[in-house]
This record gives structure tokens, C-alpha cells and sequence, in this order.
């Protein structure tokens, strides 16, 4: 199956032909071709290859386009021909992509899809690969006469380990918020003991780290009466997180600074505030 080789580039570059989430339409036009449908508003962008859809946005028409996303529509291979640049460089495409052989040669390679939903959610499976940020859907069920079980449906960019974390541990929401809550109000020592306590396993430590920081991060816009506590939390968890080789000190520090930073310019807006208050009403203290 020559055309294997383009799904697994796609899968572990993040890219196919050498262009993705950082190239203009101009850019995938010069990769793929002119050959296109095309859907265009003022903020919005979609081209459509036949098996390759690509998305950009702007903020408006002085501003140039960005990749929002792009999908490889595989299901697609049962109907449509694919031509091109793409059978250019990997040869005739067949009708069907199955997920096994996919897996087994990204495994050979030393690449290892997670499975990133727990059981089928509308006859699909999504499987996620960290490295690059791809998801793929694989059909759990036959989809007409040529999508089977087990059939690749399509392979998107990017996909988010804030996504990832939120999907996997769904059903965690709420027990960890209401932890969280909890550790507003402990000291230093009982909030590592909470910590270690709570640590998954290694390979669902990252998601979890991830899903701490972005109930946080709800709570921070739902709770605006409680931000400092929860700004103090987030930076505290951020430092564990990084000292416990779950986080990336990049992350830390630009986590870090952005909510010093933000937390700061609110600090002065309120200081601010209450001068103004003060020069109107003298006797104000």
C-alpha cells in the first residue's frame, strides 16, 4: 500500500507536502494545486482538495490569513479519485485506509497513538498523537457499502492536550474542581500531601496536570471575587507541576509571567480606581 506512507508523514509531521498550520493559502495552493473548491467570508477560509480540507481565519480584511485547522477527509478515498501533486510524490491511493495497518507501522517507527475517548461516541474512535497533535476518527461501525469497522474516516490538526485533558478526564470535572476548592484553604505542606496523594499513572499524569490548570482557569473567569487566591494556586501547582517533571519549565515560566503580569495591570486598574474615587470625594479615605 504505497500511499501509507503519506497518511504516516501526515500523522507524525503535523504537515503534508511540507505545508500546515503555519502556511498561508498561497502557500498549500503552491503544494497542492489549483484544483480546489473554495468557501470565503471576510474572517473565514475553507479549500477543499477533495481528500485534504484547509481553514484559515483573520480578524478582518486588513489582517492576513492564519491555519485554523486541516482535515485529510479519508473516508473520502471511496468516492473521489485522488490526483496531483499527492499521487506525484506517493503513488495510487486506494479506497480505504485501515487503522491496524496505520497503527502498526506508526508502532514500528516507535510512534504510540492514545486513545483519547473512552468508547465509541457515535461510531467513532478518536486516537491522538502527542508529538505532532493529530487526531484520527476511526469508524466503529460500517458506514454504507465501502467504510468498514476499523476504517480510518479522517486525520485533523491540530488537537489541543487542553482538549485531550478535558475529553479523558470529563468525568473527573467536578471532583477535582471541588478538590481544588479544598486546597484554597490548605498550606504548603497539606497541598503536597493532596498532590501526591492524587498523582495518576505516569502516562496520564501529563493530561492531568493539564486538567488541574484548566479548571483553574475556569474558575478564574466564573469566581472574579476570588481571582488572587486562584491566581496564587495556579502559580503554586505550576511550580509543582515543573519540580515534579509533569509541566515543561517553558510552560512554568510563561504561564507564570502572563499571570503575574495580568494580575498585576488589574491590581493597578483597581489602585487606579480608588485614587480616582478619591480625588472626587476628598473625604474618602
Amino acid at each position: 500500500m504505497a500511499d501509507l506512507d503519506f497518511f504516516v508523514d501526515v500523522v507524525v509531521s503535523g504537515a503534508l507536502l511540507g505545508v500546515g498550520l503555519a502556511d498561508s493559502p498561497d502557500d498549500v495552493a503552491r503544494a497542492l494545486g489549483s484544483d480546489l473548491a473554495e468557501g470565503c467570508d471576510r474572517v473565514a477560509m475553507r479549500r477543499d482538495y477533495g481528500l485534504v480540507e484547509f481553514y484559515w481565519a483573520r480578524r478582518d480584511r486588513s489582517h492576513p490569513w492564519h491555519a485554523s485547522s486541516f482535515t485529510v477527509q479519508v473516508h473520502r478515498l471511496a468516492s473521489i479519485d485522488v490526483t496531483g501533486a499527492l499521487v506525484q510524490r506517493y503513488g495510487p491511493f486506494g479506497r480505504q485506509l485501515r487503522f491496524a495497518r496505520l497503527n502498526a507501522e506508526l508502532e514500528r517507527l516507535g510512534y504510540q497513538l492514545e486513545k483519547i475517548t473512552q468508547e465509541a461516541d457515535a461510531g467513532y474512535r478518536l486516537y491522538w498523537l502527542a508529538e505532532s497533535r493529530m487526531s484520527l476518527a476511526v469508524a466503529t461501525t460500517p458506514h454504507g457499502e465501502l467504510i468498514d469497522a476499523g476504517d480510518v474516516w479522517s486525520i485533523s490538526a491540530p488537537h489541543l492536550p487542553e482538549t485531550v485533558s478535558a475529553a479523558g478526564l470529563g468525568e473527573q470535572r467536578q471532583a477535582i474542581k471541588d478538590g481544588l476548592t479544598h486546597l484554597l484553604r490548605l498550606g504548603h505542606s497539606q497541598r503536597r500531601d493532596w498532590l501526591d496523594r492524587r498523582q495518576p499513572a505516569p502516562r496520564e499524569r501529563v493530561n492531568w496536570w493539564l486538567h488541574l490548570l484548566l479548571v483553574i482557569d475556569q474558575q478564574l473567569r466564573h469566581q472574579p471575587s476570588r481571582r488572587p487566591d486562584w491566581v496564587a494556586l495556579k502559580l503554586w501547582l505550576l511550580h509543582q507541576g515543573q519540580a515534579l517533571g509533569c509541566l515543561h519549565r517553558s510552560r512554568e515560566r510563561r504561564e507564570d509571567g502572563v499571570l503575574r503580569n495580568r494580575h498585576a495591570a488589574r491590581g493597578c486598574r483597581v489602585a487606579g480606581a480608588a485614587a480616582d474615587r478619591r480625588q472626587r470625594r476628598p473625604g474618602l479615605p
